[in-house]
């Protein structure tokens, strides 16, 4: 019986070590950079990334896209293409008019790149379509009458759905999922799909990403950021099992455009994270960019904001890293499941900086002394 005890006891405290890791501090170490301008990539105000290939997107009425390639090694510029005023890539408007905001949501599965503005519903916002790797358009449009066709008129925010491989877009003010077949463009129903709302962060869409290995949704509104567990096709759980996506980060409020969130996996930083951007505030970048549990505590519906402190430094683990200015607050980000790396556009710097997550040192220790406690105490018992 007291060996049983002494089992469970030592089994209780590795368990412990292990929630500890999970809700612990992030170290984000700088592994490289892309200075745009040097790649005559103009001011990054969206990026993509999946492997070896890079997406850039410019904001405002001139944004066109750039591909690069090599981002980790020999960074080049392979491709400038797109654009929101050509007639033949943006669904035949004359022009994405003076309020254009340009390119403010870039997303990919490595299949499938999708392009996003926000022209701030001075004109029908514009989604376009390419095949990633490539410039190869595939099909663009606006979210006008006879084009897109969206809730609001807006799009906003735009992934690729990772089960289904289609283009999923949000619209602000608007409920509805939209979505569309990943080489075409034209519309796809999904019955049963759930609407997109709940208190706290309202209809104010302005970002999507999904779970890339599961399909689950997280969403950035001017309220915070919800996430919803998919169970289906368009389909969510909240954190209670209940119909539809919930909030997990409000007291964010930004009415703005350029506000982003990207899903962080347990793989990148040992606990499921959402990463998101602060426009207001602190001219400071570890200001202005905040992680926050992709899996709160929950309790009643309402799900409990938890903040992850977290410390970016220099390629040498040990020097703070700071920018010259974060005074836009315009940061967009792009997590690679192929090289495991952050990618975080810098709108105010012309930078794409380029991170890789480090366990804490505190954290190996307590998970490691409690798992070597427990192989030990075992192996007592064995060689009895």
């Amino acid at each position: 019986m007291i060996r049983i005890f002494r089992y469970r006891a030592l089994l209780g405290v590795t368990l412990l070590a292990l929630l500890c890791a999970s809700a612990s501090a992030v170290t984000l170490r700088l592994v490289g950079q892309l200075d745009t301008a040097a790649l005559n990539a103009g001011v990054p105000g969206s990026v993509a990334a999946y492997g070896n290939t890079v997406y850039i997107g410019n904001l405002f009425g001139n944004a066109l896209l750039h591909q690069i390639a090599n981002p980790l090694t020999t960074p080049t510029n392979v491709a400038t293409f797109g654009g929101i005023n050509n007639p033949a890539t943006n669904g035949g408007l004359a022009s994405a008019g003076g309020t254009s905001n340009g390119y403010v949501s870039l997303n990919t599965d490595g299949v499938t790149l999708i392009a996003a503005t926000d022209n701030g519903g001075g004109t029908p916002d514009i989604a376009q379509a390419y095949t990633f790797g490539t410039s190869t358009l595939l099909w663009g449009g606006n979210a006008g009458p006879g084009s897109l066709n969206t809730q609001t008129g807006r799009i906003d925010g735009a992934a690729v759905e990772p089960i289904t491989g289609r283009v999923m877009t949000t619209g602000f003010g608007g409920d509805a999922q939209n979505f569309y077949a990943a080489a075409t463009g034209a519309p796809v129903a999904v019955p049963g799909a759930n609407i997109l709302f709940y208190p706290g962060v309202g209809t104010g869409w302005k970002d999507v990403d999904y779970d890339k290995a599961t399909g689950d949704i997280y969403l950035r509104s001017v309220g915070g950021v919800a996430r919803g567990k998919r169970v289906g096709d368009g389909q969510f759980q909240t954190l209670e099992g209940g119909a539809g996506v919930q909030t997990i980060v409000d007291g964010v409020n930004n009415s703005a455009s350029a506000i982003n969130v990207a899903f962080l996996p347990t793989a990148f930083a040992g606990q499921e994270l959402v990463i998101l951007n602060i426009r207001a505030g602190v001219n400071l970048f570890d200001a202005k960019v905040r992680a926050f549990s992709a899996t709160p505590p929950s309790a009643g519906g309402t799900a409990t904001d938890t903040p992850v402190p977290l410390s970016f430094v220099l390629s040498d683990g040990v020097t703070p890293f700071t920018t010259a200015s974060a005074a836009s607050g315009i940061y967009d980000f792009s997590y690679d499941p192929v090289n495991n790396l952050l990618y975080v556009s810098d709108f105010s710097s012309s930078q794409v900086h380029i991170f890789t997550a480090v366990p804490e040192p505190g954290t190996l220790v307590l998970v490691g002394g409690a798992a070597f406690a427990l192989v030990a105490w075992r192996r007592r018992k064995l060689n009895r």
